[in-house]
C-alpha cells in the first residue's frame, strides 16, 4: 500500500507538472516541428506535446455511433492507435479490456483509431474481443494527432482534454504492464481538480 501511495502522488505530481508548463508545439505543429529536428523520434516526442488539447474531430465507431471531440469534455480520453497487422497492439487488447471494464461506470472514454480497412477490421474483430470504442480507417484522425506510425500508441488526456501520457511502441509484458501503468493515472485524473 505504500508502494501504491508513492506511485499515486508521482502521478499527481507529474500531472501538476504538465499542467504548469507553458506548451509552445501542439498537435497541428508536431509534424513540422520533427521534420526539422528528426532526432526526437522516441517517446521523448510526447514530452514536447504534453499540455496540448486534443483536435478537433468527428468520428464513427465500426459500431455506427458517431463521436465528436465536443462531446468529450469533462471526461479522461484513453486514445489507443494500432494496426492489426502488428503483434504489439493485438497484445495490449486484453489489457485495454481490463481498463474498460474498471471504469466502465466512470467519466472515462477509451477510443480507438485503427487505420486498417474496415472489412479486414471487422474480420479481426469478430474473432477478437475488443471492449473499447474502435474507429476503422481512421488514417485521417491518425494524421491530424500523430507524425510517427510506431505503433502502438497510447495516449491520455485529463478532464480538460489536455494530454498528460503519451508512449509509443511495444511494452515489455503489455499485457500486464498496460493495467499497472495507465490505471493509477486514470484513477488520479477522475479525482483531480484540474
Amino acid at each position: 500500500t505504500a508502494m501504491k501511495t508513492a506511485l499515486f502522488f508521482s502521478v499527481g505530481l507529474l500531472c501538476l507538472l504538465v499542467q504548469t508548463s507553458a506548451q509552445q508545439i501542439c498537435f497541428d505543429d508536431i509534424r513540422e516541428y520533427l521534420k526539422s529536428n528528426p532526432t526526437q523520434v522516441g517517446n521523448e516526442f510526447f514530452d514536447l506535446l504534453k499540455g496540448c488539447n486534443y483536435p478537433l474531430f468527428d468520428v464513427k465507431t465500426i459500431d455506427g455511433e458517431v463521436i465528436s471531440s465536443g462531446d468529450l469534455k469533462n471526461k479522461v480520453i484513453v486514445m489507443n492507435f494500432w494496426n492489426i497487422d502488428h503483434k504489439a497492439c493485438v497484445v495490449e487488447i486484453p489489457a485495454f479490456n481490463q481498463l474498460v471494464e474498471k471504469y466502465k461506470d466512470d467519466d472515462v472514454v477509451f477510443l480507438s483509431f485503427n487505420n486498417n480497412p474496415k472489412s479486414a477490421l471487422s474480420k479481426f474483430l469478430s474473432k477478437n474481443q475488443c471492449n473499447f470504442k474502435v474507429i476503422a480507417e481512421s488514417q485521417r484522425i491518425n494524421d491530424l494527432m500523430m507524425p510517427i506510425e510506431d505503433y502502438p500508441i497510447n495516449m491520455i488526456f485529463n478532464r480538460k482534454g489536455k494530454l498528460v501520457y503519451g508512449s509509443k511502441g511495444a511494452m515489455q509484458e503489455a499485457d500486464k504492464t498496460i493495467f499497472e501503468e495507465l490505471s493509477p493515472l486514470i484513477d488520479y485524473l477522475l479525482i483531480a481538480a484540474f
